[in-house]
């Protein structure tokens, strides 16, 4: 399914610091020099950015900060999770949020970034089965070490949908009610400010299919697997990079209190400028340290037939290199096995960036007697990627996801292939067949 990017400038709060221009080089001087608004032309905001505090940093010192940047009643937290990240409000006219964050990535206490909206769009004809707030108490499991642990980055999930096809398996979400003490939520979280915060039901569909294909490919060799929904985009499909920030520090804080998450699939993304993809980004980093905990996570491409290695525009978060982090691309379906394996001309590809492709259309997923089949899209390709990583992983002892990854993409696991008609868009043309 094709992803369509939108902006929202969000509202300006008050900010009391600046920085001389002469501080800083590069082509943000360059353009603030010529007078140009480097975030109106880049596609973000110009009046918020996102902050990450370090580990441990106390209360005092979190407020000397704030005042710094004059932004001591303007910021707000995330609804859970990571107590230590932030949005805060910045006055262009005060202060840039280019400024800003580059003070910000100059400290040892904190980390900034820029903030900008995404969005996937909703299923066509998507048609809720469940109802929000009603989550059956025999869906949550309690063997959430036992099988593989797959975290889903999305819109939602509509738990009245029948998920899983093993018919030994009723049980299939994560239970998080031992683990965070965030209103007494039982799986997932919302950070979206669509219905209750403690309620991640998915009204959009994307969410809800892509979690179908993952527990599809599980169920396919009856293998035993816990979702952790995480909401981070609403019905109309809106969302931003605060949401997904959000949702990653959810899953941190859930790992550090013990609750084994194995993979994350973040099937979303959005094509930036390359001048803005920089390795100071605050979710690579946070990628990284999960990787650090045990999880491994998979981004799809992005569907915009770009080149996102050298052309002008990388993708995120897909485009971060960081080897807790496999990029899947998709190429064109074709049910006969004979036929020349071809890219996807809609897909974004990359030799350096994209790790993988998998198929991009002749999607068919089923809940029961619905089916939708008219989708497509690297999202759909990221969710079949994630349900063999889980498969693969349960088959070879859980391993390391550094190792999971890379004896996945080398076959020592005999679960890829490589084409030379690939060769050229993916890395070392490698990509997996429907099983």
């Amino acid at each position: 399914m094709k992803m369509k990017i939108t902006l929202l400038l969000l509202t300006g709060l008050v900010l009391t610091s600046c920085t001389k221009l002469e501080d800083f080089s590069g082509s943000i001087k360059d353009d603030y020099s010529k007078g140009e608004n480097f975030a109106t032309r880049n596609g973000y905001s110009d009046s918020q950015i996102i902050v990450r505090f370090k580990n441990n940093l106390s209360e005092s010192d979190k407020i000397d900060i704030r005042k710094d940047f004059g932004v001591e009643k303007n910021f707000e937290l995330c609804s859970c999770g990571d107590p230590n990240l932030e949005l805060w409000g910045i006055d262009p006219n005060v202060e840039t949020v280019e400024f800003a964050v580059e003070r910000l990535r100059r400290r040892s206490a904190a980390e900034g970034d820029f903030l900008f909206d995404m969005k996937v769009e909703p299923i066509k004809g998507y048609e809720t089965k469940g109802a929000a707030g009603q989550i059956e108490a025999n869906l949550i499991s309690t063997t959430a070490k036992d099988g593989i642990n797959i975290a889903i980055i999305d819109s939602g999930i509509d738990y009245g949908q029948p998920f899983t096809a093993n018919p030994f398996k009723k049980s299939y979400l994560f239970d998080t009610s031992t683990l965070l003490n965030c209103q007494s939520s039982i799986t997932g979280w919302n950070f979206t400010d669509e219905g209750a915060p403690n309620d991640v039901f998915d009204y959009n569909g994307h969410g809800s299919l892509v979690t179908k294909i993952i527990t599809t490919t599980l169920d396919n060799k009856q293998y035993d697997y816990n979702i952790l929904p995480i909401k981070a985009f609403k019905e109309n499909g809106e969302g931003s990079y605060w949401n997904v920030v959000c949702a990653f520090g959810y899953i941190q804080k859930v790992q550090e209190e013990g609750g084994a998450i194995d993979l994350v699939n973040a099937s979303f993304g959005k094509s930036i400028d390359s001048i803005l993809f920089d390795s100071n980004s605050l979710l690579n980093t946070i990628i990284h340290e999960l990787g650090q905990t045990g999880a491994l996570v998979i981004t799809s491409a992005g569907n915009d037939g770009l080149d996102t290695d050298y052309g002008p525009k990388k993708h995120f978060p897909s485009g971060f290199a960081t080897e807790y982090n496999l990029g899947v691309g998709g190429y064109k379906y074709n049910s006969n096995p004979n036929a020349r394996m071809l890219m996807h001309p809609d897909s974004n590809f990359g030799t350096t960036s994209i790790d993988v492709a998998a198929p991009y259309d002749g999607w068919l997923v089923s809940f029961g007697n619905t089916s939708y089949s008219d989708i497509e899209g690297t999202s759909f390709s990221t969710a079949y990627v994630t349900g063999l990583l889980g498969t693969t992983s349960l088959e070879k002892g859980k391993p390391d996801p550094k190792d999971l990854k890379s004896n996945f993409l080398n076959n020592s696991y005999g679960t890829v292939h490589y084409s030379n008609n690939l060769i050229s868009f993916i890395a070392n043309g490698t990509y997996v067949k429907l099983q």
